[in-house]
């Protein structure tokens, strides 16, 4: 039999522990009235802890917060931070702040502040958060632009084309739904973006069985499909022509 005598805890081993049994909370004046529900939040939330209900914030109590911008499905209308031009006084503490807000490493921050170019930041339908994250972003020196989902008007196609034929300054362009011609002159060409689309569609085959919860799956089906566009951007037309590979004469 095991002596337990030895792995007892001495008699003194709760005497570093704190006998303040208080919880540190905030003061009255410091909550947030939430406009939906009328209910007190405290200062370091963003939307309502009962309602759910996005919080009216001032500069001051925004001070008490620490925004981490969330990833924000595909699907959803978001806005955009675009970093227009470096801060020259950005310092490591600064930038590790910054990198952190954006939640993305700080080496990969500073590698696009390096580019000396315009490039997305980062993508949020938090207002709110995304407010003062550009608040935060432009006190420490960064030039930053907001540009939103509905800017692009994403919800309508590119207009797809079937020829292109190259005039002395000017480009023909052949559209693909009805053969009609337009004409548009090279010095209008803001910007040309090379990409490829990824399908990936899954077909499956079920059988209802009833009093059952449930259908069985019979047959399944995967297919991917890949292909290379380039979409044309004038600065008359923010919608874009696009070249297929397939279809393109």
């Amino acid at each position: 039999m095991t002596d337990s005598s030895d792995s007892k805890m001495p008699e003194d081993w709760l005497k570093d522990l704190s006998t303040d049994s208080r919880v540190e909370g905030y003061r009255a004046d410091e909550m947030i009235a939430c406009a939906g529900c009328m209910r007190s939040n405290p200062p370091n939330r963003l939307d309502c802890l009962y309602c759910g209900v996005d919080l009216v914030i001032s500069d001051e109590q925004s001070r008490n917060l620490k925004p981490l911008l969330r990833k924000t499905e595909a699907w959803k209308n978001a806005e955009n931070i675009i970093l227009v031009n470096k801060a020259e006084n950005l310092d490591e503490e600064g930038l590790r702040e910054a990198a952190k807000m954006l939640r993305i490493e700080s080496g990969e921050l500073k590698k696009m502040l390096s580019e000396g170019i315009p490039l997305p930041l980062a993508r949020s339908e938090q207002e709110t958060e995304i407010e003062i994250v550009v608040r935060r972003l432009k006190e420490l020196g960064l030039k930053i632009k907001l540009i939103g989902d509905s800017v692009f008007d994403l919800s309508t196609p590119s207009k797809r084309l079937r020829k292109i034929e190259f005039a002395e300054d000017a480009l023909d362009l052949t559209l693909f739904s009805d053969g009609s011609v337009k004409s548009i002159d090279r010095s209008l060409i803001a910007q040309i973006v090379v990409g490829v689309l990824f399908e990936h569609r899954v077909e499956s085959t079920e059988k209802h069985i009833r009093k059952k919860e449930g259908n069985e799956i019979l047959e399944t089906a995967e297919t991917s499909d890949d292909e290379l566009v380039v979409d044309i951007f004038t600065a008359e037309d923010p919608i874009g022509l696009r070249i297929s590979a397939k279809g393109f004469d």
